[in-house]
């Protein structure tokens, strides 16, 4: 399921594959990321979560990236049809982003940013 997964992101314009996350990696993101990113807290619930980073060229978000509610501001999941009709993604924030970029060793350029990916 792995490699068919890599293949399929491989293939999205502006995408590009860096790592499967482990239940460890998954737990320390949970506990840094804030509670009002309810995207990457739904990515992480997935059995299989992996970061992707993206530059523009990938496309428009497919729905609102910020909510305005009664709670304050809320960061929804977003659909990531591209890799499975039940995927979702969602951005981390700087603090879990940086993580990911020293945790994984990741070499992005200044222009890409992460997402997680839940399945």
């Amino acid at each position: 399921m792995k490699d068919v997964l890599i293949k399929k992101v491989s293939k999205v314009k502006g995408i590009r594959f860096h790592h499967f996350l482990n239940n460890n990696q998954k737990a320390v993101i949970a506990h840094m990321e804030d509670k009002h990113n309810q995207g990457v807290h739904e990515c992480l619930k997935r059995s299989c979560v992996f970061v992707v980073s993206h530059d523009e060229h990938f496309r428009k978000p497919l729905a609102p990236l910020i909510l305005n509610n009664n709670q304050g501001l809320l960061f929804p999941s977003q659909k990531f049809p591209e890799v499975h009709p039940k995927a979702t993604c969602s951005s981390p924030s700087k603090k879990v982003h940086e993580f990911l970029v020293r945790e994984l060793k990741m070499y992005i350029d200044e222009n890409e940013a992460t997402l997680l990916v839940g399945l």
